[in-house]
């Protein structure tokens, strides 16, 4: 299919998703926390997941392969 990346991006596309839906979450949880529900969190909050996306992006990436390797270590392997 045109316009797809190669597979082998599929690491790096996986650790910058899962960076932006946590980075997304935690912000707007901890924001909730500290300002509580109103519309005037809407934008501290904004704020807070563009930095949290910035950390979390190359640190996905980066540390993908060590929270596999930890995974890999404590799981037992899969039995066909």
């Amino acid at each position: 299919m045109a316009g797809r990346l190669p597979s082998a991006a599929h690491g790096a596309v996986f650790g910058l998703t899962m960076a932006v839906f946590y980075s997304g979450l935690m912000s707007a949880v901890f924001t909730l926390i500290a300002r509580g529900w109103s519309i005037d969190a809407l934008i501290p909050w904004l704020r807070a997941w563009a930095l949290g996306v910035a950390i979390a992006a190359p640190a996905g990436v980066v540390l993908r392969p060590l929270a596999l390797a930890i995974a890999d270590a404590l799981t037992r392997p899969a039995t066909s």
